[in-house]
């Protein structure tokens, strides 16, 4: 998605064009927005995953848990909420979050902006996702020396093997063809 943001001093002809330009020659559902914290694809993103991680603590689940109910299972991609995070960078989506809560007083949907402590402590240790090797994941070497993917307990903040989830649910939607 393309987003075209114009200032009341934008010439219309630019804001047509660029529009034009992104659907047509960048291939872009291109949209036109307001000048508000986070635009539209970075709001409502940040905060289907902050209301997931909100869900996550009062349902007691876990990273790998929440991912294998929010991935290809409901149509999402298979880096479901947490792999999106790392990819992301966890520094970006606390930076995005803490933006939108702090600078939307009056939006009703405010809270699930609110930052985790678990999440404060990520960016303290520097555990930023991909870009600095660890996030709520974590790829190292077995002792066999085969990768390994870790994932990140958020009650203990240690690594740990990931776990395969089991759900009925998710067992018996298995077989059906979309």
């Amino acid at each position: 998605m393309l987003e075209i943001i114009p200032t009341p001093h934008t010439d219309p002809e630019v804001v047509d064009f660029l529009m034009h330009y992104g659907d047509l020659t960048l291939g872009k559902t291109t949209v036109l927005c307001k000048d508000t914290p986070a635009f539209i694809a970075n709001r409502v993103g940040v905060f289907g995953m902050m209301a997931i991680m909100n869900a996550m603590e009062k349902l007691q689940l876990n990273v790998d848990e929440i991912d294998a109910l929010t991935g290809p299972v409901i149509g999402r991609p298979k880096s479901a909420t947490f792999r999106t995070g790392d990819v992301v960078g966890i520094d970006t989506l606390v930076k995005v979050a803490k933006g939108v809560h702090d600078n939307c007083p009056g939006d009703e949907a405010k809270d699930q902006f609110s930052i985790p402590a678990w999440l404060h402590k990520m960016v303290e240790n520097n555990w930023l996702g991909d870009k600095t090797g660890q996030g709520f994941f974590k790829k190292v070497r077995s002792a066999s020396g085969e990768k390994e993917i870790l994932t990140l307990n958020l009650q203990t903040m240690e690594y740990g093997p990931r776990q395969k989830p089991k759900f009925a649910t998710l067992e018996t939607a298995k077989p059906l063809k979309t």
